[in-house]
């Protein structure tokens, strides 16, 4: 799994299942995630600080200012995914579940990045 240093904080690629889905009890299963805001197409990367990081534009922010668009809380009959924020608590699950960013990261930065989350 690719990671990345930025300052004192250490990133590694989003790959990891919708929090929104989780909310809502569907497993949409993991994948690599996108920077989708105007367009842009970026990895996303996520970091022990609670923030994620977009490789192409260079957007960084906490995770709890981010919207989660998927197929599988989107309505089936339209291309268009529909985004919407997720808990902390969502989000914490489904990044304590990934096992690789887990295995890659452990579990100083899992702990890092729960306290952070709450900032």
């Amino acid at each position: 799994m690719k990671s990345i240093t930025l300052g004192s904080n250490l990133y590694f690629e989003a790959y990891l299942a919708c929090p929104v889905c989780y909310e809502r009890g569907k497993n949409s299963g993991a994948d690599y995630w996108q920077h989708a805001d105007n367009g842009c197409g970026g990895k996303l990367y996520l970091g022990d600080d609670a923030q994620y990081y977009c490789e192409k534009c260079k957007r960084r922010s906490h995770v709890g200012k981010w919207k989660y668009g998927c197929p599988g809380h989107s309505n089936s009959s339209s291309d268009e995914l529909e985004y919407h924020f997720a808990s902390n608590a969502a989000l914490a699950s489904v990044i304590s579940c990934a096992g690789q960013l887990v295995n890659a990261a452990g579990v100083p930065w899992l702990q890092e990045f729960l306290h952070n989350l709450g900032s």
